[in-house]
C-alpha cells in the first residue's frame, strides 16, 4: 500500500482491495486499478471517528432510483447516529 500526506493534509492510503470499514480518523483511502496503479477507481474518505464518510465511484454505474437513471462517477454520502451506527446513506452525481 502506498501512502501520503503532509503536515496539514489527511493521510492518504491506496491500495488494490476494497476500502476497510474502519480507518484512521480523517484520512481518505483510494482503491486503484488492478493493472493500472495511477488510475484511481474510488476514493472513501473516513469521518473523525473512523467511520466511512463518503465514497466516490469512478469505474461503475449507480442506478439512481429516484431519477430512474444511471450515474457514472457518483457519491455514497453515509449517516451515522450518536452510537457511530450507520443510518442512512445517499448517492448523488459527481459533478
Amino acid at each position: 500500500m502506498a501512502m501520503r500526506g503532509g503536515d496539514n493534509a489527511p493521510k492518504v492510503v491506496q491500495g488494490k482491495g476494497q476500502a476497510p470499514k474502519k480507518g484512521d480518523a480523517n484520512s481518505v483511502y483510494e482503491k486503484v486499478h488492478n493493472e493500472d496503479p495511477n488510475k484511481i477507481v474510488s476514493r472513501t474518505t473516513y469521518d473523525k471517528n473512523g467511520n466511512i464518510s463518503t465514497r466516490e465511484d469512478y469505474d461503475h454505474t449507480h442506478f439512481d432510483k429516484a431519477t430512474k437513471t444511471e450515474l457514472q462517477n457518483h457519491k455514497h454520502i453515509y449517516e451515522y447516529n450518536d452510537k457511530g451506527q450507520r443510518i442512512g446513506e445517499k448517492t448523488v452525481p459527481i459533478k
